[in-house]
């Protein structure tokens, strides 16, 4: 089963140049089975989430101090260290991701270079590893290849069913939906509108 141009902008009608993604698409789902409506409508509910409709590739990071205690309250515990930090992505990135994931500490960079990157965002030395092994490309020298299309779609469809998400779709249940958006997130962050995104693919698939 293959979606078109017309489908993808019904479901992420805020996608741009949507047609460079339909045959990476296509062509990644195929390949790891994501074949079907029910798999084909969950997991492009859970990119156009993650992914802000095709348009977000990289992680941002660019907050000010009152986002950075909200998103990172493990990291920034008062105002005045978190405008220490405000508006410094590579800043950011290196102290939130530092000596975890497989990074080296502050000093090694790591952080930013292997930040959020693809569809369903790889973040870590460890991950972006994992995916070049599977991907049979070396992401580790080449980080910035997950925004592209090709890579982006490939690392999305191979996470996905690395996780065995395939199997947890085909039954269409909300709660079954959540728990896709557990594995994928960690949490139930956005449900509302990736559940949105969802009811949209299954009407137009």
């Amino acid at each position: 089963m293959k979606i078109t141009v017309f489908q993808l902008n019904y479901i992420m009608p805020k996608a741009k140049n949507s047609e460079k993604w339909i045959e990476p698409l296509n062509m990644t789902m195929a390949e790891y089975e994501i074949n079907n409506k029910n798999r084909i409508s969950a997991f492009l509910a859970q990119i156009a989430h993650e992914s802000s409709e095709l348009n977000l590739l990289a992680e941002n990071l660019n907050y000010t101090a009152e986002r950075l205690m909200q998103v990172f309250p493990k990291y920034f515990k008062t105002l005045e260290q978190a405008q220490a930090y405000e508006r410094n992505p590579v800043k950011i990135a290196n102290y939130i991701y530092a000596n975890r994931i497989g990074n080296g500490d502050r000093l090694s960079g790591d952080g930013w270079k292997y930040k959020g990157r693809g569809l369903i965002q790889i973040t870590g030395k460890f991950n972006y590893q994992k995916m070049g092994e599977l991907l049979k490309h070396p992401l580790l020298s080449e980080p910035e290849l997950l925004e592209e299309t090709y890579f982006a779609s490939r690392s999305a469809a191979c996470f996905w069913h690395k996780k065995g998400l395939n199997e947890i779709a085909d039954v269409t249940t909300a709660k079954n939906f959540v728990e896709i958006t557990m594995l994928i997130n960690g949490g139930k962050l956005g449900i509302a509108e990736r559940i949105n995104y969802w009811e949209r693919a299954k009407k137009i698939l």
